[in-house]
């Protein structure tokens, strides 16, 4: 292990805020910062394109209190891939150093599958600011609303900064997310031509979304039943629907659409 301490210029702040609650209580919330670090550091020269991917899914699992660290089954969601796939790219992390330090820190437990969290070495972590809000807010979701109203930046703000950061420009990013679910619709026997019609006529999102859903359902046929998602946009797993999860959302699912729980294979395409 080294025994020197990590550079201060490391590539992920984070930030810890206390948001006011009823009757003097305080619940923790982080925020994460990307620094130019991430640039200029040579980390993401070290990763290779799939290891960045993973790294970035990890980020997104930042608990409330800071703390970054994930499973194969988290990945394998975010990402859409197989778990067996999510684990070897987490394993290879592990045994990745940079700047003498591991990238990501495996962590055992007992009678439950290991985590990975992303070593201290790339964190920077601030103290605790306690953030007041303007006015009187009387419940949770008032609270949530106006961090994210206030503090929060919008997707379309931060896709682009991350794109520079990783060197590639909105169009190359394009190209390789088309590639991407390409790759993917292959990997489960949609026929070229099929997945062809599907890009052209449907957007990267829905396509994308299905894809990550699919795992969830468990179909017989998952080739035949992807494409049937695709053109009937079929709504969120049941499970997700009943805890009002977000997961994967990159595309609105309505009430009135199908549910593709109702059956093995959403009574369609058989």
């Amino acid at each position: 292990m080294p025994t020197s301490t990590p550079s201060t210029e490391r590539p992920f702040h984070v930030h810890h805020y206390k948001i006011p609650e009823t009757q003097g209580h305080f619940r923790p919330e982080a925020r994460l910062v990307v620094t130019a670090s991430l640039r200029t550091s040579g980390l993401l020269g070290r990763l290779s394109d799939a290891e960045a991917r993973v790294l970035l899914a990890m980020l997104g699992c930042m608990t409330p209190n800071g703390v970054i660290q994930a499973t194969a089954l988290q990945i394998t969601e975010a990402l859409g891939c197989s778990q067996h796939h999510a684990a070897g790219i987490l394993a290879r992390l592990s045994a990745k150093t940079w700047q003498n330090y591991p990238v990501v820190v495996r962590v055992t437990r007992e009678a439950a599958p290991s985590t990975y969290s992303l070593s201290h070495a790339l964190l920077l972590h601030s103290e605790r600011v306690e953030v007041q809000p303007d006015g009187p807010h009387t419940s949770d979701s008032e609270v949530v609303h106006y961090s994210r109203t206030r503090y929060a930046l919008p997707r379309q703000a931060v896709e682009p900064m991350v794109l520079a950061q990783l060197g590639l420009s909105p169009d190359e990013a394009s190209r390789s997310k088309l590639r991407e679910l390409r790759r993917k619709l292959l990997a489960l026997g949609v026929d070229p031509q099929t997945i062809d019609r599907l890009i052209a006529t449907y957007p990267s999102s829905s396509i994308a979304q299905q894809l990550a859903w699919l795992p969830l359902r468990h179909p017989h046929h998952p080739g035949r039943y992807v494409v049937a998602a695709i053109e009937s946009n079929y709504a969120a797993p049941g499970p997700l629907r009943e805890i009002g999860s977000d997961y994967g959302s990159d595309v609105e699912a309505s009430e009135n659409q199908p549910d593709p729980a109702a059956s093995p294979e959403g009574g369609a395409h058989e």
